[in-house]
């Protein structure tokens, strides 16, 4: 199953403080953030040697039942040129609008929420969409379609597979299972394959559970691909 939606909802308390300092095997990680006209700069003091993937997540801070998030899983070559500069620039924020920023240091790949760092700020300059968008279910239920091609307020550089879709399901008041795919299209007919990934994971369940879907745009920045929630659909009752 996908491992993304593990840490899409797993941001901790949030820290009040624009330097967050955690223990990250015998090393400490750190970070700072701040305004730039690109955007928000994170800027890494230092990342543990022993670190082999950065997963970073932006979350608008609101009541707004449609919250949009950002988020950039980076690993590899992409780690190691983070590793030597110290700095992820982040676009994709709005200006005027509060953010919470978490940031894990994960070893060996392993989501470890002692390995989270929060802190909070709000953007002075940023990228966003510029036109209202909606995702519409087919009668069945059982697939979306996005309805319209997402506008931003700069050009943006999309990646090969332009948008991710993601479908939440809450099987309780506290537990939440989902599943993702990457599309190039504006529709998505969810079903049939989260049926399937349930089964190859041996996740089984049964029963009709509420459950939304969040469309994503993959844009490519400074060599890294972030992934910019553009819209939830109305929550529904999915049949598994």
């Amino acid at each position: 199953m996908n491992f993304i939606l593990g840490f899409l909802r797993k941001l901790i308390v949030t820290l009040v403080l624009v330097m967050a300092f955690i223990g990250c095997a015998s090393n400490k990680a750190v970070f700072q953030v701040k305004n730039a006209p690109e955007g928000i700069v994170l800027t890494f003091g230092h990342i543990p040697p022993e670190t082999t993937r950065l997963f970073i997540h932006l979350m608008e801070m609101g009541e707004s039942e449609n919250t949009i998030s950002v988020f950039a899983d980076i690993r590899g070559t992409l780690l190691d040129q983070v590793k030597k500069t110290g700095i992820v620039v982040c676009p994709f924020v709005q200006e005027g609008r509060n953010y919470n920023i978490g940031v894990s240091f994960d070893i060996l790949n392993k989501d470890d929420p002692e390995n989270w760092i929060n802190t909070e700020i709000t953007a002075d300059n940023g990228i966003h969409t510029l036109n209202e968008l909606a995702l519409e279910l087919n009668d069945s239920q059982t697939g979306v379609t996005l309805s319209a091609e997402p506008k931003f307020s700069n050009d943006v550089q999309f990646d090969t597979q332009r948008f991710r879709y993601i479908i939440t399901v809450k099987v309780d008041q506290y537990t939440s299972i989902g599943y993702s795919q990457l599309k190039d299209e504006l529709e998505w007919e969810f079903l049939s394959g989260m049926l399937d990934d349930y089964k190859k994971d041996n996740i089984n369940i049964s029963g009709d559970f509420a459950a939304y879907v969040t469309a994503c745009c993959n844009i490519n920045y400074d060599n890294i691909v972030w992934t910019v929630e553009v819209v939830n659909s109305k929550e529904f009752t999915v049949s598994l």
